[in-house]
């Protein structure tokens, strides 16, 4: 039966979709459920999805692990311990009630890009299992979302982050995005990071301290957007060019524009105290170190997926979508409490390093995009 979930999911969306209309223009001619899903039935007829339904029921649904899958686990008591009933019912609670708000199609756009990226997921994943500890920044995320009321501090932040207006004709979150990738594309961003000396620490340390200081700095009521540029201007001066250098100048006049608005400073505010609390080891900083220097994940080709996803989505519109749905959030304790309880077993490390390879399987079939195509267009029909 689990094996098959993603299966009656599909046909049960064909069916809404196929349903019988009332009087009016000839319906669309759809594809065939056979068409539309043809990677997801080749993946079914290989069994590649019999991990998908063990972890359905025995996480999701029974709260039990068996003996196979506690045996293949890293960690599997780090695991139990965040087994609370019937996880599932919970999830697709919030899904079905967040879909039946809105349907984030350009999100599920922008998803659906990045799922059809060739290397987007495989190379995070063998960046993440070259240094296993990687992994544990899911911890300290996890403990974020769950605590922190629920999520509810970024749940407000994002209701207002994407609506703020920019100066370069879209969301200011756009222009910064805009900024923040010409600095991944600088060939000389990586050996700069490891190079970093700042408040006596170099490198790895140096960036994790910088990093909590403009945290601190942009979560000060009236912060001074021009003297943090010049004070990253004298970091970094010497080790980028000035395109890049541009750059960061303007992703911090961005974060300037943001915090001018008390309704996004207060809740970022509430955010970074938040981060503060529940990553002392600043796991999360750490790890953002490491994807812009190792070798293994180029910042460049982040930079690439980026553009590329944005390009192919009425950005705009997506903008509009977070701030729905951040609406929906903050203003539905209750919601917010379910999902968090639902999604808790998908932020367990253990979990999370031996569901990895499997779900790269699937994008590399194609599985994944088809299923997020599905739910953000139902089965594509001729004109």
């Amino acid at each position: 039966m689990f094996r098959s979930l993603p299966m009656v999911l599909a046909l049960a969306s064909c069916n809404l979709q196929q349903a019988p209309a009332p009087m009016g223009p000839e319906p669309k001619q759809c594809l065939d459920l056979e068409t539309a899903l043809q990677a997801t039935r080749t993946a079914l007829d290989e069994q590649r999805f019999q991990w998908l339904g063990q972890v359905i029921r025995e996480v999701f649904v029974e709260g039990k692990l068996g003996s196979e899958l506690r045996s293949e686990l890293t960690d599997p008591a780090s695991l139990e311990a965040h087994l609370e009933g019937n996880h599932l019912r919970t999830l697709v609670g919030v899904i079905v009630e967040g879909l039946a708000e809105m349907i984030p199609a350009q999100t599920l756009r922008g998803l659906e890009s990045i799922v059809s990226e060739d290397v987007s997921i495989g190379s995070l994943m063998a960046f993440m299992d070259a240094q296993p500890a990687r992994w544990d920044v899911l911890d300290p995320v996890r403990e974020m979302f769950s605590s922190c009321r629920d999520g509810g501090d970024l749940a407000d932040l994002l209701v207002h982050l994407p609506m703020v207006e920019g100066n370069c004709g879209e969301a200011e979150l756009l222009c910064a995005i805009d900024h923040l990738v010409i600095v991944l594309k600088s060939p000389d961003l990586a050996e700069s990071l490891a190079n970093v000396d700042f408040e006596g620490r170099i490198g790895r340390e140096a960036f994790q301290q910088l990093i909590i200081h403009v945290m601190d700095v942009t979560a000060t009521p009236g912060f001074d957007a021009e003297a943090l540029a010049g004070q990253l201007r004298n970091i970094f001066g010497e080790r980028l060019d000035e395109t890049t250098l541009d750059a960061l100048d303007g992703l911090i006049g961005s974060f300037g524009r943001f915090m001018a608005n008390q309704q996004v400073q207060q809740p970022w505010s509430r955010v970074v105290s938040c981060v503060k609390r529940y990553d002392p080891e600043r796991a999360v900083s750490g790890l953002t170190y490491d994807m812009l220097t190792d070798g293994g994940l180029n910042s460049g080709t982040t930079a690439r997926v980026l553009t590329e996803t944005k390009a192919n989505l009425d950005a705009q519109r997506m903008m509009v979508e977070w701030s729905r749905m951040a609406t929906l959030l903050a203003e539905d304790p209750a919601l917010r409490e379910r999902l968090s309880l639902g999604l808790k077993p998908l932020l367990v490390p253990s979990l999370v390093r031996w569901i990895s390879p499997r779900v790269v399987d699937l994008q590399e079939r194609g599985v994944l995009a088809e299923w997020v195509r599905l739910v953000a267009e139902g089965l594509p029909c001729d004109d």
